[in-house]
């Protein structure tokens, strides 16, 4: 396996990794609306780090976007593809409810 950049490794909190485009681009307006503190890493396409080794690691589809969220006891979750990501931040910052519902609502399946 192949070692993970430092300046690309995960940090503590939440780590998203992305580039300018729509799917990154909605994880990072969803924890800015949350306010949730992020780490942003930027994945450049011309050098072809979506399709490294060490990325594969992250994200076995080498697309973007992915989230590393390392927990303060040290644990760590990978999540990535962008509607799971997202379900991911609502599940785990959302608990007011400000951008999602709950799952035992109609209103979350719309």
């Amino acid at each position: 396996m192949a070692t993970i950049p430092p300046e690309k490794a995960p940090k503590p909190g939440l780590n998203i990794y992305g580039r300018a485009a729509v799917n990154p681009d909605k994880l990072t307006i969803a924890a800015e609306e949350l306010g949730i503190p992020y780490n942003y890493i930027h994945m450049d396409m011309l050098a072809g780090e979506p399709k490294t080794e060490w990325y594969a690691s992250i994200n076995p589809n080498g697309r973007m976007p992915a989230v590393v969220h390392i927990n303060e006891d040290g644990t760590s979750v990978t999540v990535f593809e962008s509607g799971s990501c997202l379900l991911y931040l609502a599940n785990e910052f959302d608990k007011e409810h400000t951008l999602s519902n709950p799952i035992a609502k109609p209103e979350y399946w719309t």
